[in-house]
């Protein structure tokens, strides 16, 4: 998805438990679209769209917007049956054995950050309802922590993105305009709105 929008590159590494990393690429150099991008992102945002996300924040090819972060699942799992790996004499009276499921990997951008844990930050940060739920990496017991390795080569969009920081400025600058999208803290009242 993310060759969509980009031109011929990596898009992101996977490394192995034994430390063997891999860049998969986009390797078709044709564009569906040019113009300004943006993605929404939320802390429900997993995976894949994690990738896509991270990929085209890396290349500046997208301005991200969304909620503090998104998801943070930056691994790659293996289900193993155990009714067909054990195969023990006499071990049939015991099934169904159930499976077991195996972290085998983790994604990196191709900036070397993992999407492990923090997710994706994005480039705005705006008011989000769910921000106070606890869901996400972070939030389970075991996860496994955000890492760095080393990043690949890649040509950012000649085309860039607006001024992130003009951006920001005016993004905040509505939302403090806006008492419905303002989130004030716990016990304090909105002045915008009658006791």
């Amino acid at each position: 998805m993310a060759g969509l929008f980009i031109e011929k590159g990596p898009i992101v590494q996977v490394r192995s438990s034994g430390g063997a990393s891999k860049v998969l690429e986009d390797q078709d150099s044709s564009i569906a679209y040019e113009g300004p991008l943006i993605l929404l992102v939320n802390q429900f945002s997993a995976s894949a769209s994690e990738i896509v996300a991270g990929a085209l924040q890396d290349y500046r090819r997208a301005v991200i917007i969304g909620s503090e972060h998104t998801h943070g699942k930056g691994t790659v799992q293996l289900i193993m049956n155990l009714d067909e790996t054990l195969t023990l004499h006499n071990m049939s009276r015991y099934q169904p054995l159930g499976a077991l499921r195996l972290t085998t990997q983790k994604f990196y951008r191709v900036s070397g950050e993992s999407t492990q844990y923090r997710g994706v930050v994005p480039d705005i940060i705006l008011p989000d309802r769910q921000q106070n739920s606890k869901f996400g990496e972070r939030y389970l017991d075991f996860s496994l922590p955000w890492d760095v390795i080393g990043g690949v080569n890649y040509l950012s969009w000649n085309k860039g993105v607006a001024d992130l920081a003009w951006l920001r400025t005016r993004s905040q600058a509505r939302v403090e305009q806006k008492p419905g999208l303002r989130q004030d803290p716990p016990g304090r009242p909105d002045p915008g709105r009658a006791p």
